[in-house]
């Protein structure tokens, strides 16, 4: 079975393959949107994630030039993170951006939820195809 797109805005595509229980979420371009946008777009997704409750995750950041604020890895951890244990996500794959002040703050937005708290394996990439491969997809 192929992916199938379940969201489509400016900034994000997702896609959905049930075969393999799977969500690639792609950040499209992030320079010009707002903090509110980018929260609207974090919720959006994780309604997904509740919906579909995917096994495997691919987060393609690799088009992000917009570093995550402090107050926003906190959000994000704070409220969204425990869904990824709620469906039982196994492991999440991050591709990063080239931009390093980008790719920090991903990985503290990460790390700022409790690791005792984290159910799930994650692993960053730079290149897709091995972040498929550890996926399994």
């Amino acid at each position: 079975m192929e992916n199938i797109s379940v969201y489509q805005s400016k900034n994000q595509n997702i896609f959905w393959n049930s075969e393999k229980e799977y969500i690639n979420s792609v950040w499209i371009s992030d320079e010009n949107i707002s903090e509110i946008e980018h929260r609207l777009e974090m919720d959006n997704y994780f309604d997904i994630i509740l919906n579909y409750k995917p096994k495997f995750i691919l987060a393609d950041g690799l088009n992000s030039n917009r570093p995550i604020s402090v107050e926003m890895q906190e959000w994000i951890a704070e409220i969204h993170f425990s869904k990824y244990t709620e469906v039982g996500v196994r492991k999440l794959a991050i591709l990063m951006s080239r931009n390093v002040a980008t790719s920090l703050s991903i990985v503290q937005s990460v790390e700022e939820y409790d690791e005792n708290h984290i159910n799930w394996e994650t692993k960053y990439f730079y290149d897709k195809n091995l972040a498929l491969d550890w996926l399994g997809i």
